[in-house]
């Protein structure tokens, strides 16, 4: 892929090779991988013309799907460059709408030690109660959970002005925290507003307007 900075100059700013290992009877994917390229930098920090490098690789197994092909269990394994495990996150989605958009995801992030052993570190529920046209989620709840299961904190996010590539241009999120006793206290209110995204969907420009609790 390449962007453009304001002055229209082009850059290079990496791809993403995806070789799918198997299917299933009907087509549908099984296990793939993907290796991110970038740039290679130089040391004094500037990208060396023509010459790339190896980011980072991941494994994607599926399991179950539904009638529209949609995966129901996932298994995502994060990889160096040098075949050392970074995390495995196990995503579980259910209640499909008839798109084929999970409307709940809920997803295990597993950290690996030097010896290679894993421990659970966190959970992550995602409950989407509204989607566009186009599948992209419009009004969801997240649902943070630690190693033990406990609540850390949830965020209520509502997303608008969508564009041709799924991006929201302006984003409210209110974020809230576990108490001791078990509710929710406010702590912030967001609202982004991004005026230009880059050709991988990162934000390039963005206000961000933050408000506390008071």
């Amino acid at each position: 892929t390449f962007s453009f900075n304001e002055s229209g100059v082009k850059s290079y700013d990496g791809r993403r090779v995806t070789t799918v290992l198997a299917f299933d009877a009907k087509g549908n994917v099984l296990k793939q991988t993907g290796e991110s390229y970038g740039p290679k930098i130089a040391e004094d920090g500037n990208p060396i013309a023509g010459q790339e490098e190896l980011l980072s690789r991941q494994v994607i197994t599926n399991k179950g799907f539904t009638s529209r092909g949609s995966p129901i269990d996932q298994v995502i394994d994060n990889i160096t460059p040098d075949f050392k495990q970074v995390d495995q996150q196990l995503i579980h989605n259910e209640d499909f709408n008839s798109r084929g958009n999970a409307k709940k995801s809920t997803i295990q992030t597993y950290s690996y030690d030097d010896a290679g052993n894993r421990s659970l570190e966190s959970t992550r529920v995602i409950n989407t109660s509204l989607f566009d046209a186009r599948g992209n989620a419009v009004d969801q709840m997240i649902e943070n959970f630690d190693s033990e299961g406990k609540a850390v904190d949830r965020q209520t996010i509502h997303n608008a002005g969508f564009n041709a590539r799924g991006n929201p241009r302006k984003t409210e999120i209110i974020t809230e925290v576990a108490t001791p006793a078990g509710g929710f206290d406010l702590e912030t209110r967001r609202v982004i507003e991004t005026k230009l995204y880059d050709s991988r969907g990162n934000a390039v420009d963005q206000i961000v307007d933050t408000y506390d609790a008071t």
